[in-house]
């Protein structure tokens, strides 16, 4: 009877964890780095054309109080020659004008000067958790326009047939918003805001002209490069200069392995495990970022006496380091309102296996007739 009493208890519990629905992972897709650049992205940009071409449009009505600073990023941006070429390859299959692919890359960096617009509903939510046993997770929700859906993707980037790094990104653009090395360390951006930074247009075309990075194209880098440990990452992606600021967050595959950088264009703060959640606890086993500064209070979320921070430290804490799993992280993931109307997919990953999963949540999903029809 008592052993019956403990299956059941057991069950109840696993039962308790929303499930992933498989019929929403993100579609999945191959970039071929042995293709030449021009013609990488073909197939994932045909998979979404019509609907990628209907965003570029949208994009440019939304930017049209921007206009100078589009046309100033777009002429002063320096890239390397081979993302270069793969977005003059996204051009061709668009039929669109080469400028026009390249403000889409940079929304994130447009969008940031002056008053937030869009960046208002970029509320990600960042969890990197060490289970007892000393693995660690990575797990995130991402929070987004939920008019973007339709081109979430999950990229495998192969060579010789092997996957060197994956992730997850937008059809249209070249970076990730989510990556993995598997067996080296894995990482997600969420978007920082209210730093006061770049306060003049002129402050970021002279960064992009000095060639520092776009935000969601950083992570690329860091994988194209070849980094393939915890600290290479975090030396990396702390000391490569970007046009806009935003948080990085890095998981690896040792106890330990886990930070936040909190990064300024030229630099930034580092919070590691050790030094995050729960805070009364003598060994702190994770981390949340949304997008406050961990050294700042989190904002209540609207219709809500809690922050989103707040709400995934309470479920992470509930976890304890023995129940920290894959389904554990998308439980908490799953809790309102790190949860809410603006989360369009959720992410967990393990990088020391290599196993990452990628799920629509919220959001337009559908064959591009009916999609456009909905815009």
């Amino acid at each position: 009877m008592f052993v019956r009493f403990l299956l059941l208890l057991v069950a109840s519990a696993v039962w308790a964890h929303p499930r992933p629905n498989p019929r929403k992972a993100l579609p999945k897709f191959i970039i071929n780095l042995d293709t030449a650049p021009e013609h990488r992205w073909d197939e994932v940009v045909g998979h979404r054309k019509l609907y990628i071409k209907v965003i570029v449009a949208e994009l440019k009505d939304y930017f049209l109080d921007k206009k100078k600073e589009v046309a100033a990023l777009v002429a002063a941006f320096n890239m390397t020659e081979e993302y270069r070429l793969e977005l003059k390859g996204i051009a061709r299959v668009l039929c669109v004008p080469y400028e026009d692919v390249v403000m889409t890359n940079l929304f994130y960096e447009i969008d940031g000067l002056g008053e937030p617009g869009m960046l208002t509903q970029r509320s990600c939510t960042s969890i990197v958790a060490q289970r007892a046993n000393g693995s660690v997770y990575l797990a995130r929700n991402q929070d987004y326009p939920t008019a973007f859906s339709p081109l979430m993707v999950h990229l495998f980037f192969q060579r010789n047939g092997i996957t060197l790094y994956q992730g997850t990104g937008y059809a249209g653009t070249i970076g990730l918003d989510t990556g993995l090395v598997p067996g080296g360390w894995g990482a997600s951006i969420n978007a920082r805001l209210g730093t006061g930074e770049i306060d003049t247009l002129q402050q970021a075309v002279a960064r992009a002209a000095n060639g520092d990075a776009v935000f969601p194209i950083i992570m690329r880098l860091a994988m194209d490069a070849g980094v393939s440990t915890f600290s290479g990452a975090v030396t990396f992606l702390s000391e490569t200069k970007l046009i806009t600021p935003g948080y990085i967050i890095i998981a690896g595959v040792k106890p330990g392995e886990g930070v936040v950088l909190s990064r300024n264009s030229t630099g930034g703060d580092a919070f590691y495990i050790d030094r995050g959640y729960p805070s009364n606890a003598r060994k702190r086993f994770f981390l949340v970022q949304t997008n406050t500064d961990h050294w700042q209070p989190a904002p209540f979320y609207p219709g809500y006496n809690v922050s989103r921070r707040g709400t995934a430290i309470a479920g992470v804490t509930r976890l304890t380091r023995w129940g920290v799993s894959m389904l554990g992280m998308y439980d908490v993931l799953s809790t309102p309102p790190t949860f809410n109307p603006t989360t369009i997919h959720t992410n967990m990953m393990d990088p020391l296996t290599g196993e990452h999963y990628a799920y629509k949540r919220h959001g337009l999903f559908g064959s591009e007739k009916n999609l456009t029809a909905q815009m």
